[in-house]
């Protein structure tokens, strides 16, 4: 049997601080390939933040030998911030881990392109790709000469899961996408993955939401919608910190040509001693995450958490569009945005540039134009 471990987001501001627990470096230790997410390109002299919505991020240039000398040798590139510093850093990036299989990242070709591992005879192919952010390769016509990230949405993705049916024993699919600090994932989310297995991916183990979502079997295949952060360095004021920012889940697969078999552990990150380890006995932990799956499979309860989770996003939307003169009555912030636009348009003032790119996203990120598209539906918005 081959045994692989996935676990979740990755970013560190200093990996000379950084320790892994005993039971997270045995785990680490079994593995024949391990496997997780760097988000956010190390960091290299020169580089310049990208034009785009949220937060740039950086990491530690010895993240990458730090990881590899644990074991890692599977590294998902396909996410929201490898192309936080432009092309220069992501390069880079792929350069630092010169004893590992990267994955989701590179030209067109090399960004769509399944990696595969061969173990005992059984090849394992590898596909990371994240949902249509800043620097997502979304369109060949435009993007060919690019370097940039896997996207989800891309025809391409089923032009490779069909051709990795023929050639290799067992495909992952290793997808970035969802809404952030949301324990349920998107409905269209559910459909998306279930179709990765239909088309006959061997398993879909996903991120991006900064917390832990649930997981199912579905025809016989694993899906984890999201495994949260296994390490993420940022900082936070006192009592701000997000709730399971610090858990996550790891997922241990053991394979052989015709089976699978899944094995979920909770992993901590203490901020503090900065010690990643595994927290398998945590009873609340446990509690949380079979309370969670419980939601996922009751259909009410799910579809009241999904709307609730959209409705908090609404004073984040009414920002993105307001900032392009786009208003609505009613609207949280609407006199003071009215306000601060009528105020750019003054005549004799410095007219203050129309930020476009947090509309931007919205529209091409598919979770936030999903999200937009339920609240529109049920007049949230």
């Amino acid at each position: 049997m081959i045994k692989i471990n996935i676990f979740g987001d990755f970013r560190t501001i200093d990996a000379s601080r950084l320790q892994f627990g005993a039971e997270l470096q045995a785990l680490l230790d079994t593995g024949d390939i391990n496997v997780l997410n760097f988000e956010a390109p190390v960091c290299v002299e020169g580089a310049i933040p990208i034009p785009k919505s949220g937060p740039s991020l950086y990491q530690d240039k010895n993240a990458p030998a730090f990881l590899q000398e644990h074991g890692f040798n599977v590294i998902g590139l396909a996410n929201n911030h490898s192309l936080d510093y432009g092309e220069k850093a992501a390069i880079e990036t792929v350069k630092s881990f010169d004893k590992s299989t990267t994955i989701g990242c590179g030209t067109w070709d090399e960004a769509y392109r399944v990696k595969v591992v061969e173990i005992q005879g059984v090849k394992i192919g590898f596909l990371a790709i994240t949902q249509h952010e800043f620097g997502a390769l979304g369109d060949e016509f435009y993007d060919k000469d690019r370097f940039g990230t896997a996207s989800l949405s891309h025809p391409r993705v089923d032009e490779l899961i069909i051709e990795a049916k023929d050639q290799l024993d067992h495909l992952f699919i290793i997808p970035h996408a969802g809404m952030e600090h949301c324990p349920q994932p998107l409905p269209q989310l559910v459909t998306l993955y279930r179709h990765y297995i239909n088309m006959g991916t061997s398993g879909v183990i996903g991120g991006h939401p900064h917390v832990p979502q649930p997981w199912e079997i579905y025809h016989g295949c694993p899906i984890v919608y999201s495994l949260g952060n296994f390490c993420f360095d940022k900082d936070f004021k006192t009592g701000e910190e997000p709730n399971y920012w610090n858990r996550s889940i790891a997922v241990s697969l053991k394979v052989d040509v015709d089976s699978i078999d899944m094995e979920i552990h909770g992993v901590n990150y203490d901020p503090i001693s900065h010690v990643v380890n595994l927290c398998d006995n945590d009873e609340d932990f446990i509690s949380h995450m079979d309370e969670m799956c419980a939601d996922f499979r009751d259909e009410d309860r799910y579809k009241s958490i999904i709307a609730n989770h959209a409705k908090r996003m609404i004073d984040s939307y009414d920002y993105s569009f307001s900032a392009n003169g786009f208003f609505r009555y009613g609207a949280s912030r609407c006199v003071r945005l009215l306000l601060s636009h009528c105020y750019r348009m003054l005549p004799g003032l410095k007219r203050r540039e129309i930020d476009s790119t947090h509309m931007l996203n919205d529209f091409q990120c598919e979770a936030h134009r999903w999200t937009i598209c339920h609240l529109l539906r049920n007049k949230d918005l």
